[in-house]
């Protein structure tokens, strides 16, 4: 009989195959939260039943007691809350009579309850007469003369009003629908229109927008300050799609955002941006082809949330240090919601920061700098450290002034609707598929950023670009739209 044969492999290199399979098992089990409680084992919401709003945990599981046999069922009743329907919402009223009132009764009031209706969007059509006139010229000819297209309409000669374009663009930059499926939407009215029909009227409103996007860039070329990260978008090719490069940037101050379609991540594609940049501060994460920013002048903030991640990540490996470092994370981000909560001006933000998140960040950078040897570089604490202790100079910079941010995750969640969208539509299907959804997804996260209802700032401004003036035209950006 053949005996067993087993490798041997190193405590260390042991450690990281334990870590690695930890990360993979969290990522396979498509868990996204970063989300850490100080001392919890096992989150008990993941062991819990859910049957019809209780949910039942069985407390043996998670004991630490191993010869506890009594077992503690503890329910947890939800109560739904009641749909809050909005004051600005038009309401329509129904009295229901009561039948054989009583003799001698007396009306005190009514009881109302509110309940939310729904219309599915409506078709109509938009009669637009143009007179013509004939005008004599001489005893044989006639000269005809007809009203312009009036200036409401964004693409003229054609039947598609700003009303439907507002639609179609929203719904597939926004509410994340293929076109294909907004052709179903629309085939169940008897509408039928082709999808190249639909391609050509975006072609047409992005040739309309530009002059807009344009005077977006420049307002966020000008900011002192801004936010920078990129992520991928699929592009069709013969023989499979390739990954291209939506660039994002974010003015935090000016609340404004534009993206940029690039054909690559190298530092040549963010020069097409900082080229006209006219800011000092600049904030990412640690990728390197923002490094020859600092030639510029530019100093480079870097992302908290990014430093932080890469300890959560390394919980699997070396938990006492990952928990260390990430409780002093939470100290820092408590720091923050403390000036938030106080509503405070950048003056008093910068000297909190000053007192209280410097002398933590040192302290963290004096930790780091004496365990990192201990570490293996390849392992997730030792890319935690060196990661950390890369970047200490930029994570420090946020303390510098008031109106800089700790992290970049405003700017990612600005990405967040992007990767919604690719997962539905997949990619795009030129390079001019792509400037193109930057230009719209720009307009969008601007929306976003202010509150602005998306549908109600496109149609409004698609009604009126062609009769605004060239120089007011930045009247139209979204962050100066109201209702």
């Amino acid at each position: 009989m053949q005996e067993a044969s087993y490798i041997c492999v190193p405590k260390p290199q042991w450690d990281e195959i334990i870590s690695e399979l930890d990360y993979y098992k969290k990522w396979y089990a498509n868990r996204k939260t970063e989300r850490y409680a100080p001392g919890t084992e096992v989150d008990n919401q993941q062991l819990a039943i859910d049957f019809a709003g209780e949910s039942v945990i069985d407390e043996n599981i998670t004991s630490s007691e191993g010869n506890s046999n009594r077992k503690e069922v503890k329910t947890k009743k939800g109560k739904a809350k009641r749909l809050f329907i909005p004051a600005d919402i038009p309401r329509k009223e129904v009295i229901v009579e009561l039948e054989n009132i009583p003799e001698g009764a007396k009306f005190i009031r009514y009881e109302t309850t509110e309940v939310l209706e729904v219309t599915p969007p409506s078709v109509s059509a938009l009669v637009i007469k143009r007179p013509v006139f004939m005008v004599p010229e001489d005893d044989d000819r006639f000269r005809y003369v007809t009203a312009d297209y009036p200036d409401f309409l964004p693409i003229p000669k054609s039947n598609a009003s700003a009303s439907l374009l507002a639609y179609l663009i929203m719904s597939k930059f926004v509410d994340h629908l293929p076109i294909y499926r907004m052709v179903q939407i629309f085939r169940r009215d008897g509408i039928i229109f082709n999808s190249s029909t639909i391609n050509n009227w975006f072609k047409k409103v992005h040739e309309l927008l530009q002059c807009l996007y344009e005077k977006l860039v420049d307002q966020i070329q000008q900011a002192s300050y801004i936010q920078a990260d990129e992520t991928t978008i699929k592009l069709a090719r013969k023989g499979g799609a390739v990954d291209n490069y939506m660039w994002y940037y974010h003015a935090p101050l000016e609340k404004v955002a534009c993206l940029q379609y690039q054909k690559g991540r190298a530092a040549e594609y963010a020069d097409d941006f900082f080229l006209d940049y006219e800011g000092d501060f600049a904030q990412a994460d640690g990728y390197a082809g923002y490094n020859h920013l600092k030639d510029r002048g530019i100093t480079l903030l870097a992302c908290m949330a990014h430093a932080r991640r890469k300890f959560f990540d390394a919980l699997g490996n070396d938990k006492e240090m990952a928990e260390y470092a990430l409780s002093k994370f939470q100290l820092l981000y408590e720091i923050e919601e403390e000036v938030r909560s106080k509503n405070l001006d950048f003056s008093q933000i910068k000297g909190i920061r000053q007192v209280k998140a410097i002398p933590i960040l040192k302290e963290m950078k004096s930790w780091a700098e004496k365990n990192v040897g201990d570490t293996l570089p390849k392992s997730k604490i030792g890319k935690a450290f060196r990661y950390f202790l890369k970047m200490y100079d930029r994570l420090l910079v946020y303390t510098e002034d008031g109106s800089f941010l700790i992290d970049n995750n405003l700017i990612e969640n600005l990405i967040r609707p992007l990767a919604i969208g690719r997962k539905n539509y997949m990619f795009v299907g030129s390079e001019r598929g792509g400037y193109w959804a930057a230009t719209f997804y720009s307009f969008f996260a601007t929306c976003k950023l202010n509150g602005v209802n998306p549908y109600q700032w496109l149609k409004h401004t698609l009604e009126n670009i062609r009769s605004t003036p060239e120089e007011n035209i930045s009247s139209l950006l979204p962050q100066n739209f109201s209702e």
